[in-house]
């Protein structure tokens, strides 16, 4: 299956939206933590790791 360069920025983009809604689920989390809940900390940790995941995937994704 061979993509262009558009549908490519578009698959790109989509993995970053995700990766943006990710980390805004982190910044929930945090600021939950910070009111005393401390298992939102742990969920903050593990999704800063998917948005950087989604980072280098979309990354990846590019330079095919």
């Amino acid at each position: 299956m061979k993509l262009s360069t558009q549908e490519k920025e578009l698959y790109a983009n989509k993995i970053m939206d995700l990766g943006n809604l990710i980390l805004t689920g982190v910044l929930i989390a945090i600021i939950l933590g910070q009111a005393g809940i401390r298992w939102y900390i742990a969920i903050a940790i593990v999704a800063t790791f998917g948005y950087i995941l989604c980072f280098i995937v979309s990354h990846l994704f590019m330079r095919r």
